[in-house]
């Protein structure tokens, strides 16, 4: 394995300190958990069931049916140390399951691809860099460099998507592609109603 520069780490590590300092890593990390639910359940259950939300420790997971709730229920123990595992922690302490229309990611259109030179050249005007600068301010000046690029990157990344005609979503204002009504997430959501 290559050795990494003087003064480098990973970035893993970069993250998971800058959550810490922020004080949010416990719910970035049940956050994650929901991203994590298809992957750790596999596809035949994920192809059934939706995670979509977290409160307290307690996943709330969407089943197509009260067959496939019941089917989750006798799996939950391995479910639940498996997704722990996935987190590095006892996060999720249980879940809950509740009955309702799961739509198939499949069925979900996913955006075109958005050109990344294209978006790191795109300029920042200064009054812009001054709100964002403001906005990034805190006492840690790594984190607020993290921050100030973060920022930077996605007012970049609407200017681009701005400037190819991407409009706000109907549903949630996000910027969607020209063609969309609506951005995937909001069709995924209301699919699965």
């Amino acid at each position: 394995m290559p050795k990494r520069p003087a003064g480098l780490t990973r970035i893993g590590a970069d993250l998971k300190e800058t959550l810490r300092a922020l004080g949010i890593e416990g719910p970035a990390r049940e956050a994650m958990a929901i991203g994590l639910w298809s992957e750790v359940v596999g596809e035949t259950i994920a192809a059934a069931t939706l995670a979509v939300g977290i409160h307290g420790g307690i996943l709330e997971v969407r089943a197509r049916s009260s067959a496939w709730a019941q089917e989750l229920s006798f799996h939950k123990r391995s479910i639940l140390r498996r997704l722990n595992e996935r987190l590095g922690g006892a996060v999720v302490t249980d879940f809950r399951c509740h009955v309702g229309a799961v739509a198939s990611a499949s069925r979900v259109e996913e955006p075109a691809p958005i050109p990344h030179e294209e978006i790191a050249g795109m300029p920042v005007p200064d009054d812009v860099e001054q709100r964002i600068a403001a906005a990034a301010q805190h006492p840690d000046a790594e984190i607020a460099a993290l921050v100030r690029r973060a920022l930077t990157h996605e007012w970049q990344l609407d200017e681009w998507r701005r400037r190819h005609g991407y409009r706000p979503c109907a549903g949630c204002g996000a910027l969607c592609e020209p063609d969309r009504p609506r951005c995937p997430g909001c069709v995924a959501r209301r699919r699965g109603r």
